[in-house]
């Protein structure tokens, strides 16, 4: 299992530095789990929220389960779509991947537009 602990505000440069930390480790190393912490994010915005669920679906197309931990009240109304905190907090769940595929990825669906 690798944990990774980001600091601080998670948006913009450093929400994209995150997602580039996350997917080369899904990418190269050999984890099959992965619980990256918000114990120590300030504050998470858009851009910070699409990093975790875009790594949450690279994690999950490779094998690897993941899971968002240590959220706090701040952090829950950054992630205020229906059901979004629940998604990262388990992967094991092919709802909740489908569901992250669905909001990212809607081109993979039939009858979407492309």
């Amino acid at each position: 299992m690798r944990r990774i602990e980001p600091r601080g505000v998670l948006a913009g440069d450093a929400a994209e530095d995150v997602k580039r930390i996350i997917s080369e480790i899904v990418l190269h190393e050999q984890v099959d789990e992965l619980h990256v912490s918000l114990a120590d994010v300030t504050a998470l915005g858009d851009s910070g929220v699409d990093a975790l669920l875009a790594v949450y679906v690279l994690a999950i197309e490779h094998g690897v389960r993941y899971r968002v931990v240590d959220d706090a009240e701040h952090h829950r109304r950054a992630l205020r779509w229906p059901l979004l905190l629940d998604v990262l907090a388990d992967s094991d769940d092919v709802g909740t991947l489908i569901f992250a595929l669905a909001v990212l990825r809607p081109s993979a669906f039939v009858g979407s537009p492309r």
